[in-house]
């Protein structure tokens, strides 16, 4: 057998020994003592998970971690703020010597959320929010990156008890990379199952199924949203978007975005109209 045939499998055989040790060593209970106190110390209230574990494979060639059946109890014992089946993760250990920060992989397996505001204008998530800005602090720059951040089967919604709005989106299956820096850059594959929207007593849209391709640039410094040339599509109508958003803060922000289609077939959107005004666009 030659030489360099023997190194490679004496250090595939090294590997397979860190792997199964790593492994014996970082069981589920010495894991959840080890990572729980830390995620429930940023999230502010217990997190309950059935099991956590290394993983080479799912994230290969990169060691990441699994957890499964997570959830995070709302303001009362019958209500769940978040939950997923499956929650996975690496992240580029190298990386963190230097001044990026590289999380390879961020995989969410049947993700459940909804953003909820009271009658009284708090909301379920106020509790994450801390009005404490550290204004000693030197500002510094530095990147964050997530290259491959996919959802499968996520049920998000909104709920706002003030103006009786509910949005429903079911079914979300995306593909996500994103980079922050000075500047905001993401790539967003979604495709949408079903989308829901009600006012009231009006029902806008309802179990809609559309889709979005779209790279974008946020400037959060000048309140700048660049949409480069993507497609949005609804019912199978495909439409060109692009465009621009500035000055979101204001009374009076500037929105110009542009939607173009090759397709005649503008009849599917007269379709979206509300019951209440069909009359009207009939």
């Amino acid at each position: 057998m030659k030489t360099s045939v023997k190194i490679l499998l004496g250090f595939l055989l090294f590997v397979v020994i860190i792997i199964v040790g790593l492994n014996l060593y970082f069981t589920d209970d010495r894991l959840k003592q080890t990572v729980m106190p830390y995620v429930e110390q940023s999230v502010g209230r217990s997190v309950q998970v059935e099991s956590m574990s290394l993983t080479f494979f799912q994230t290969f060639p990169r060691p990441g971690i699994s957890i499964n059946k997570l959830s995070i109890p709302g303001e009362t014992s019958s209500d769940t703020l978040l939950s997923l089946d499956e929650f996975v993760a690496s992240i580029e250990i190298f990386s963190l010597l230097s001044d990026q920060i590289n999380i390879a992989e961020i995989q969410l397996q049947n993700p459940q959320f909804t953003y909820r505001i009271s009658k009284d204008s708090t909301s379920n998530i106020d509790f994450l929010l801390s009005e404490e800005t550290d204004t000693t602090a030197e500002s510094e720059t530095y990147q964050f990156n997530i290259p491959n951040f996919s959802i499968s089967n996520g049920k998000f919604g909104f709920v706002d008890a003030t103006s009786n709005t509910n949005v429903q989106m079911n079914e979300l299956d995306a593909d996500i990379s994103f980079s922050y820096a000075d500047l905001i850059n993401s790539r967003l594959d979604i495709e949408l199952g079903g989308l829901s929207a009600r006012v009231g007593s009006s029902q806008y849209v309802n179990k809609l199924p559309v889709s979005l391709s779209q790279s974008s640039t946020i400037d959060m410094k000048n309140e700048t949203i660049t949409l480069k040339s993507g497609t949005f599509s609804i019912r199978g109508l495909a439409l060109d978007l692009s465009g621009s958003i500035k000055n979101w803060s204001s009374n009076t922000p500037a929105i110009d975005l542009q939607f173009s289609s090759s397709s005649d077939n503008f009849g599917e959107l007269l379709r979206l109209a509300p019951a209440d005004y069909q009359e009207q666009v009939a």
